[in-house]
């Protein structure tokens, strides 16, 4: 499903390098990617995603977040991510995993654990 999405949103940037989908599509796209096991593809679109809808991305920041600890070894910038989010956005469950990371990346940065380098 993941590669669908990005085939079909790939295809559609090269015909219009200016276009760009919708909320709603973008969101599936992302989740498609996760669930397809390809974060670090859904990592760029929901870096897209928290950008161009900023109102509405408070779940993107929790997940990207939570990639940013888990996969890239990143706490500081996981709780730069997180701080931008209010909790009574989110539903209990990303609240209490938005909790969970913060208080892991802290936890990790009072340890003294710098973050990764940023690859790119």
């Amino acid at each position: 499903l993941g590669d669908v999405y990005k085939r079909q949103l790939l295809l559609l940037r090269m015909e219009d390098s200016d276009a760009s989908v919708g909320e709603s599509p973008m969101k599936k796209l992302i989740m498609g990617l996760l669930r397809a096991d390809m974060p670090e593809d859904a990592e760029i679109y929901m870096e897209e995603y928290i950008e161009r809808f900023p109102d509405q991305c408070a779940w993107a920041r929790v997940r990207l977040a939570h990639m940013l600890l888990q996969l890239h070894k990143r706490p500081r910038a996981a709780l730069k991510v997180l701080k931008q989010v209010r909790l009574s956005e989110l539903p209990s469950e990303q609240q209490q995993t938005a909790k969970r990371i913060v208080m892991t990346a802290k936890k990790l940065v009072k340890s003294g654990v710098q973050d990764a380098a940023q690859e790119w």
